[in-house]
C-alpha cells in the first residue's frame, strides 16, 4: 500500500502534465519576476532594510509572493483530485477559496505548533527524571514534540484539500477521517516527502550554486524552479492520501 501510494504521487503528476502546466507557468513567471525584483534584504542571517520604501516594497512583494503559492496549492489539488481544468487567467486569482484554504493553514500551523511547544516542555520535566545529561534531554524532547506535531499536522492537514475541492470538513472530522490510517497518514503527508524534499533540495540545489557562482548570479532564478516543484510533489502526496483514505472509508461505509 506505501509503495503503490508513493508511485501514485509521482504518477499522478506525469499523467496531468499539460493541466499542471497550465495552471503554473503563470505563477511561475510570477514568481520568476518577483525574485528578480525582490531586494536584498537579508544580511548574516538577519532582515535589513535601506529605508521605509525598501520594507514597503519587501512586504508587498511578500504578499503577492504567499498569494500565488496558496493558488499553486489549490490548483494542483484540485487537478489532481477533480481534474479541474483551471483556465490560464484564473492560475494566480485569489478568489475566497484561496482565502479559506490560507485561514486552514494558517490554523493548522498554529494547532501544530502549539502541540510541538506544550509536549516540548512537558516531555523536560518528565524525561529530566530518567535522563541527567541537559543535551540529551533536549534533544530527546525535540524528538518527542516533533512526532507528536507531525502526527497532529498529518492528520488534521486533510483538512486541506477538501477545502481545495469546496467539500465540508471540519478540523474534528480530520481525526475520524484519519481514525484508522493514523501512520500512513504520517508517512505519506510528512515523512516520504521530507526525504524527498532533502534530496532533491541538496542535489539539485548543489547544481544550481555551482552555476550561479561558475557562469552567473542569474542562475538562482532555478530556486523558483525547484520550490515549486517541491512544493507540487508535497501536494500531490497529500492528495493522493487523501483521495486513498476517502475512497476506502467510503467503501467501508458501503460494505
Amino acid at each position: 500500500m506505501y509503495g503503490k501510494l508513493m508511485n501514485e504521487s509521482l504518477k499522478v503528476l506525469i499523467e496531468n502534465k499539460k493541466a499542471l502546466f497550465k495552471a503554473l507557468i503563470l505563477p511561475i513567471l510570477f514568481l520568476l519576476v518577483i525574485t528578480l525584483l525582490f531586494p536584498n534584504i537579508i544580511d548574516k542571517g538577519k532582515m535589513v532594510f535601506e529605508d521605509n520604501i525598501i520594507k514597503i516594497i519587501s512586504i508587498l512583494l511578500g504578499i503577492i509572493t504567499l498569494l500565488i503559492n496558496l493558488s499553486i496549492a489549490v490548483s494542483v489539488h484540485r487537478i489532481i483530485l477533480i481534474k479541474d481544468d483551471i483556465l490560464l487567467i484564473k492560475s494566480v486569482a485569489t478568489t475566497k477559496r484561496e482565502v479559506d484554504f490560507f485561514g486552514k493553514s494558517l490554523i493548522l500551523v498554529i494547532l501544530s505548533g502549539l502541540v510541538f511547544i506544550v509536549v516540548f516542555f512537558f516531555s523536560m520535566a518528565l524525561f529530566r527524571i530518567f535522563i541527567l545529561d541537559t543535551q540529551l534531554l533536549t534533544i530527546c524532547s525535540i524528538a518527542f514534540s516533533g512526532l507528536l506535531a507531525s502526527i497532529i499536522f498529518s492528520r488534521f492537514s486533510m483538512i486541506l484539500p477538501s477545502v481545495a475541492i469546496d467539500k465540508k470538513m471540519d478540523f474534528l472530522d480530520t481525526l475520524e477521517f484519519t481514525k484508522n490510517y493514523k501512520f500512513l497518514s504520517l508517512f505519506m503527508v510528512v515523512i516520504f516527502p521530507f526525504i524527498i524534499a532533502i534530496l532533491i533540495a541538496v542535489v539539485y540545489g548543489i547544481v544550481i550554486k555551482f552555476f550561479s557562482v561558475l557562469i552567473s548570479s542569474y542562475f538562482e532564478i532555478l530556486y523558483v524552479f525547484l520550490n515549486v516543484f517541491i512544493t507540487v510533489l508535497v501536494i500531490s502526496c497529500l492528495s493522493v492520501t487523501y483521495s486513498y483514505i476517502e475512497k476506502e472509508n467510503n467503501q467501508k461505509k458501503f460494505l
